[in-house]
């Protein structure tokens, strides 16, 4: 299945609390931004990374946030780190993950993705650490961090 740009778009824009009328510039008209949400025109990816920019958005974000969740590298890795209630199992098995992604770091391996699975999964391990008998999304830093990008 392809990405829907216009409703990715739509999406982030709404989330942002922004009008097509806020995005508005003289190349970019109501028209067609309303045009490209709705999926009856495309617009140039100068344009595109235009609005984007002034959303606060990067490319790679929008792009991030509008794949498929089963095509998508970093939701393949977030699945694989598989804690859900900070059950002992599922703590080893994310305290394997971040040895396995800072080793990966420092023999030069693994890049950007394993910077990600480091830092969340020291994330995630912090707060299981502080707050033992909540469900992971129930822990604060998770509710204000990876919940909403979750719920996108």
């Amino acid at each position: 299945m392809k990405m829907n740009y216009g409703a990715t778009f739509k999406r982030l824009r709404e989330d942002k609390g922004l009008k097509i009328v806020d995005l508005e510039q003289p190349s970019i008209s109501r028209s067609l931004i309303g045009k490209f949400e709705k999926g009856y025109t495309r617009i140039s990816a100068d344009r595109l990374d235009k609005l984007l920019s002034d959303m606060g958005v990067s490319h790679d974000e929008f792009l991030f946030l509008g794949g498929e969740t089963n095509n998508n590298y970093i939701y393949m890795l977030l699945r694989e780190m598989g804690v859900q209630s900070g059950k002992p199992q599922e703590k080893k098995q994310l305290e394997a993950m971040i040895l396995k992604a800072t080793n990966d770091m420092r023999q030069g391996r693994g890049g950007i993705s394993a910077r990600f699975i480091r830092d969340f999964g020291l994330m995630i391990q912090g707060a299981l650490a502080e707050e033992e008998n909540l469900q992971i999304y129930d822990i604060d830093i998770v509710k204000k961090h990876v919940r909403p990008a979750v719920n996108f």
